[in-house]
């Protein structure tokens, strides 16, 4: 846990001339049979959503009277009613979606909040663009306090605990600082967030049903560059975690269990998760065969139920955590159009968000993702201006961990959405976080080694506008020579991507046919697929087949996105009176390259996700 400069606290922060009125706060409820705790926390809201906070419930089909509880206590607040329990990440989703304020609150609903509490804690967030989330003090019903911070879990610490040693950076493992303070992570009963960046981070990972998503967000906003930070100045009452209880009973710590587990997958490793695995399941052995002697001896009357739940957590670690239905933190698309903008330039863990002007609707958003390469991200940037004449523009760029000076770089370009990551995500990760900024009716994926032409892009808008069933439009792109290059082509096969390491005379006739050599690519053509050095998406046609597939590091997530258009029923078009100058930096031309190994990994896994190897699969496209 780590404890921020006390210069950093002030105490003028109630009324910071940066703090937001409440008419741009959300607060978000996600309920499950939870009509008797509901009555309390609608009248502990009042005073906020007098002053113009909105208010969304998700119900996750509890079947009793909450939602009849909402409309009579809170007539203005907007009722989601799912058809069966999505779980909380899910539902929180669909509330961070509907939500059409700056500031998402996500909120139990076994909570009571006292007057000036969410004030307080708004003023704090709102006055301190570095803050993504901000939890606040709790207690229970006696009003002892309720542990809602910790650090982030490591083999180490399982060990010390193992050990029972408590004691982490000056505070025991769960207490709650005494001021304002940056910490690892916020328990979600009360977590204060910036909307635009839980949609620039896919919103809650829903691989998490209950517990762990909150941990899990924690860990990308700090991974994301903001500040996690919890405010004692804020006090709520949370009578504790009924819901839970209601569904899991004594598997509760198990369903928890889950939750650590999942996250060292995804975020440490699998070889981590099987170390806490072996760790955690040797000590619940332990702690179980210890309870059990004491049930045995009928020494304490709960030593029985003790046991049961030790026993239920060895078995947890034994099996792992379920592989989940998802590669992919789930993304917001409901309505894109609706995000605050903001520009994130070079600061504090790598990021400061602040104010930016773009356009309130805009026509197209163009994402660029660049990884050390400064000078190309200036050429293209430099052309945009000519090649989006009379569009409404938004350009966002994903830097993916450069270290060539593209940050002082952008830093010079405040009309641009900057989204920085540590770390190389690969290109299908960087280009979702732009795709689920992004808030124009199309988006276009753009290249960083490619200079579009004067009017490319209003010219490939149009042709979306014109035709309806179309979901990809692509350009004719050309080399720095202005030679032909051809980027319309059938889906691969196996064959063809052998033959193409090849020397070129061995491969000729197959690549003739996959690139469509034989056409002279004067008019307009349905094509199989367009290279992903620049594809403009039409983004309801993206919102129905979804981003693209992270699970390819470097390659074929272009071809991948095509295919899933075509079985959606979208076309794809290749238009010639588009040109952009495409300067082909490959960077897979290597033949043991760490990227060429990544990009077969990519090319097995597509072939294995679409069932086929030797044979192209049937779509629309005339090719």
């Amino acid at each position: 846990m780590r404890s921020m400069p006390s210069t950093r606290v002030t105490a003028e922060f109630r009324t910071a001339a940066g703090a937001p009125p409440l008419t741009e706060l959300t607060i978000v409820v996600v309920t499950w049979s939870s009509a008797e705790e509901m009555p309390a926390l609608l009248a502990s809201l009042q005073p906020v959503l007098a002053e113009g906070a909105e208010l969304v419930v998700v119900e996750n089909a509890s079947g009793d009277d909450t939602p009849a509880v909402v409309r009579a206590a809170v007539p203005t607040a907007r009722l989601i009613e799912n058809d069966r329990n999505r779980g909380f990440a899910s539902a929180a989703n669909q509330g961070l979606a509907a939500a059409a304020r700056s500031f998402v609150l996500f909120l139990n609903p076994d909570v009571v909040v006292p007057e000036g509490a969410i004030e307080r804690a708004f003023a704090c967030a709102g006055a301190d663009p570095t803050i993504g989330v901000l939890g606040c003090r709790t207690v229970d019903a006696t009003g002892s306090v309720q542990p809602t911070v910790d650090r982030f879990h490591t083999i180490g610490g399982l060990v010390r605990e193992a050990v029972r040693e408590r004691r982490f950076g000056g505070l025991p493992r769960g207490e709650a600082p005494a001021r304002l303070t940056d910490v690892d992570w916020l328990y979600g009963s009360f977590l204060l967030c910036r909307r635009d960046m839980m949609v620039a981070l896919g919103g809650f990972d829903e691989r998490y049903f209950m517990y762990g998503e909150d941990l899990d967000l924690c860990r990308r906003v700090h991974d994301g560059g903001w500040r996690v930070v919890y405010d004692p100045g804020a006090t709520i009452v949370h009578y504790g975690n009924r819901s839970g209880a209601r569904r899991y009973g004594e598997v509760r710590d198990a369903t928890v269990l889950t939750g650590t587990l999942r996250f060292f997958r995804v975020h440490e490793g699998r070889a981590s998760e099987w170390a806490f695995r072996l760790l955690a399941g040797a000590s619940f052995a332990a702690k179980t065969l210890l309870w059990g002697a004491r049930a045995w001896s009928g020494g304490e009357p709960d030593a029985e139920r003790q046991a049961r739940v030790y026993a239920q957590l060895v078995r947890r670690c034994v099996l792992g955590a379920p592989e989940g239905s998802s590669s992919e933190p789930a993304a917001v698309m409901t309505d894109p159009r609706r995000l605050v903008r903001l520009d994130r330039a070079e600061g504090r863990r790598g990021a400061i968000a602040q104010e930016m002007p773009v356009p309130r609707n805009p026509q197209l958003s163009i994402v660029i993702l660049t990884w050390n390469s400064r000078q190309l991200l200036a050429d293209c940037l430099a052309a945009l201006p000519a090649a989006t004449t009379g569009l409404e523009t938004e350009v966002i760029i994903v830097d993916n961990g450069s270290r060539d000076g593209t940050a002082a770089f952008l830093a010079q370009h405040p009309a641009c959405v900057v989204i920085r990551n540590r770390r190389n995500r690969g290109v299908a990760a960087g280009r979702n976080q732009g795709l689920r900024a992004a808030r124009g009716e199309f988006v276009a994926l753009l290249d960083v080694d490619t200079v579009p032409r004067p009017g490319a892009f209003p010219t490939l808008v149009a042709r979306l506008g014109d035709a309806d069933d179309v979901g990809i439009v692509g350009p004719k792109l050309v080399g720095a020579d202005g030679g032909l290059q051809y980027s319309c082509r059938r889906f691969p096969t196996a064959v063809d991507k052998v033959f193409r390491r090849l020397p070129e005379q061995w491969g000729r006739t197959i690549a003739r046919d996959v690139e469509l050599q034989w056409w002279d690519h004067a008019a307009v053509r349905r094509v199989d697929y367009v290279i992903g050095a620049c594809q403009v998406i039409r983004m309801s046609a993206l919102q129905q087949v979804g981003l693209l597939d992270e699970r390819i590091f470097y390659g074929p997530e272009d071809v991948d996105l095509c295919l899933r258009m075509y079985r959606a029923g979208w076309a794809v078009e290749y238009v010639p009176d588009a040109t952009i100058a495409h300067l082909e930096r490959r960077v897979t031309r290597r033949l043991f390259s760490a990227l060429t190994v990544r990009h077969v990994q990519g090319l097995g896994y597509y072939f294995w996700k679409h069932r086929y190897l030797l044979t192209r699969p049937c779509v629309r496209a005339t090719s």
